[in-house]
This record gives structure tokens, C-alpha cells and sequence, in this order.
């Protein structure tokens, strides 16, 4: 098993669960309120027959050193997104672990304490030239064979943990060798679910991308974000252009556009909206009205425009060609896209019948994604 993290996006997280208690992998977890379990591998070193519960060695947690390192057993510790050989102070995480099995790019084992190096199952931690975080787990291999691994996987450090019949991992299922153990490795992931409200359940087809970064600014604050307009179809948009005539001064160009006695574009034509491809998350009367688009910058989104404070969208610009490929590809992979499914987000009249104007857009969302989808 080998599971690949961006530290940027991940917490993570040295768990012992109960204290002085042996556990199965999956009970050991403690994630926080917006979180949930990505990956739990086992980690700590323990006497199975009932001595060290907590583990031997080092447990540092969000810059609180919970236990001691051991010379016994090296520690690796977490901090600014860097995994490190030995205790550093302050670390998002620290541990002691079995051995180091790559060091600087090279295989380096260290093994203090004299654990079994034969084949068995065995369970690795590290860090890729990239920066991405690796939890690896093997069936019948030799540390030296896990730490040859962990360097084909571009691994510039990795560390091994408890082996045996402790190996095991947890990702929403458990599959170990049966045995309760001292404590677990793991990577909390952002529950987007948990951070994002929406005013109504339609408007939730927003694009993966946007929600994942609004939902991590959320986490970040924690607070809830609102999502008062996301997704719109063809007919809401036409809705939202009705509406806003209503006001005074406001005024209708022929390409669709309404704009307000400012001149300042209100309700986007059909089609151009960053709205109707799920590009766009407007949260009115909340706290992201006050977000800056400096502090923006900082979860990759923006607000494109100064005078819709509540209207923010992904940092990174893209045409509206590319906008529907994006969506059209969502859309299909996350939702059963039914004729009328797809007549709604394309701008037809939604009556659910296959004729030639249906026919006809089908074609040119192919022809779009040809053109704008590499492979």
C-alpha cells in the first residue's frame, strides 16, 4: 500500500489513542471537529506482551513533547511541511521510530536498537523531492528491501516503524494482521461537507477545486462558510437577470449582460457567468465579504471583481471554453448526467428528448473537450 499526501493539505498527526491501551489501528484515530481519517498507518514501537502501551520513545504533538526521545529508537519529527531526522522543538509532530532507512537521498540504515531487519511485513514513512508524504506498507520484505523501495519512490528520508504483525493501515477500512497496538501515524484530511453550507441543495455542484480551497480557508478560520449562490443552470441565470432589471438604473446590454447605473456588469450573460460552470461562490453577509483579496491569495482564490465583495472564485484565471470543459467533466463523474441534466447545464430547454438541438450542443461539448483536454 502506498498512500501519497501534499503536506499542505494534510494534517498529521501522532495518535497513542487511549492511554495505556492497546488498540486495533482503527479505534486510534482522533481527528478534530471539519476532519476525517485519510490514512492511518501503525507506528510505534511496543512489547506486545504488555509493557511501553504508549509506545517506546518520542511523542511530540503541535510543538508539546508528550514523551521523551529515546536513543533506542531515532526520531523523526514534522514541521513547516519538512520531515526531519531527529527531535526538533516545536514540531507539528515528532516520533521515535524503528530505524532510519533513507537519509539525504541515501540508504542509510540505523537501527540502535537491533530490531529484526529479516523479511516481514513492515510499515515506512517519507518524503519525496517533491515534498509529498508517503505512507508505505509491505508484505514479506526486508528492511533493506523497504528502504531500496522508499528510494525508487524518490524518497529523499524515510524512516521505518513497528513491523510485523503490528503492520497495518486504515482508510475508512482496516486491513492489519489482527493485532492491537501502541500508536498510529496518521493524515487528517478537511471534511469539505463538514465547512461548506449552501442556501439551497442545487447550487452545491460547485467545482472540486474551488469548494477543497474554500472549505481549507474555513478550516483554517474555523468558520463555516455560507455559499448563497454557486452553481446556477441556464434558466437561474435568466432568473437573476429578471430580477436585477427590476432595480433602479439597472439596464440590459443586447449580449445579455444587466449592468447598474455604475456601469458596472451585475448578472453576467448566459453562458459567461463563472456561475453556470460552478466557477463561483457567492457567500452575501457573511464573514468572507470581509476577506481581502491579499488574504485570498493565501488559499488560491480571488475576488475578481472589488464591488461584489461576496463573489469569490479560484486564483488561477480560466477561459470560459476551458470553464465548461472542467465542468462538463464534474458534472459527469460526480452526478448521473441524464438528458436533462445536461440540457439544464447547457442552456436548453430541459425536457429531457434527444433531438437535434441536444444532438447538436452533445457535439460541441466533445469537440471542446478534444480540444482543451490533453490525453
Amino acid at each position: 500500500m502506498i498512500y501519497e499526501f501534499d503536506p499542505k493539505k494534510y494534517r498529521f498527526a501522532v495518535e497513542i489513542g487511549e492511554k495505556g491501551k492497546l488498540e486495533r489501528l482503527d479505534k486510534i484515530p482522533r481527528p478534530k471537529p471539519g476532519e476525517k481519517v485519510a490514512c492511518a498507518i501503525n507506528w510505534s514501537v511496543f512489547d506486545w506482551s504488555g509493557n511501553a502501551n504508549d509506545g517506546y520513545g518520542e511523542v511530540e504533538q503541535d510543538g508539546v513533547q508528550l514523551k521523551p526521545e529515546s536513543k533506542a529508537f531515532p526520531s523523526m519529527s514534522f514541521k513547516y511541511n519538512k520531515l526531519t531526522f531527529g527531535n526538533l522543538l516545536g514540531a507539528q509532530m515528532g516520533v521515535s521510530t524503528a530505524m532510519t532507512l533513507v537519509l539525504n537521498g541515501k540508504i542509510d540504515i540505523r537501527n540502535p536498537a537491533k530490531m529484526s531487519t529479516g523479511s516481514d511485513h513492515r510499515t515506512a514513512c517519507g518524503q519525496r523531492k517533491n515534498g509529498n508524504i508517503l505512507f508505505v506498507t509491505m508484505e514479506n520484505v526486508t528492511s533493506k528491501d523497504l528502504a531500496e523501495q522508499m528510494l525508487a519512490l524518490d524518497c529523499t528520508i524515510a524512516f521505518q516503524g513497528d513491523s510485523g504483525g503490528s503492520t497495518g493501515y486504515y482508510n475508512g477500512e482496516l486491513y492489519d494482521h489482527g493485532r492491537a497496538i501502541a500508536g498510529a501515524l496518521v493524515a487528517y484530511e478537511i471534511d469539505v461537507d463538514y465547512w461548506l453550507d449552501f442556501s439551497h441543495s442545487w447550487q452545491d455542484r460547485i467545482y472540486p477545486d474551488l469548494a477543497y480551497a474554500i472549505a481549507y480557508m474555513a478550516y483554517k478560520k474555523n468558520k463555516k462558510a455560507l455559499c448563497t449562490s454557486g452553481f446556477r443552470s441556464a434558466e437561474e441565470q435568466l432568473a437573476s437577470q429578471k430580477s436585477a432589471l427590476k432595480k433602479k438604473g439597472y439596464y440590459q446590454t443586447e449580449d445579455g449582460r444587466v449592468y447598474n447605473s455604475k456601469g458596472q456588469c451585475m448578472v453576467s450573460a448566459v453562458g459567461e457567468s463563472s456561475h453556470n460552470w460552478g466557477m463561483a461562490f457567492d457567500s452575501r453577509g457573511t464573514w468572507l465579504e470581509d476577506m481581502s483579496n491579499s488574504e485570498l491569495k493565501k488559499y488560491g482564490l480571488r475576488k475578481p471583481m472589488s464591488y461584489e465583495p461576496w463573489h469569490v472564485e479560484l486564483d488561477k484565471r480560466t477561459t470560459v471554453p476551458e470553464k465548461k470543459v472542467k465542468f462538463y467533466k464534474y458534472m459527469k463523474e460526480a452526478y448521473p448526467m441524464d438528458a436533462k441534466t445536461f440540457q439544464m447545464i447547457t442552456g436548453l430547454k430541459p425536457d429531457g428528448v434527444v433531438g437535434k438541438a441536444t444532438l447538436a450542443k452533445m457535439r460541441e461539448v466533445k469537440e471542446l473537450i478534444n480540444k482543451y483536454v490533453k490525453g
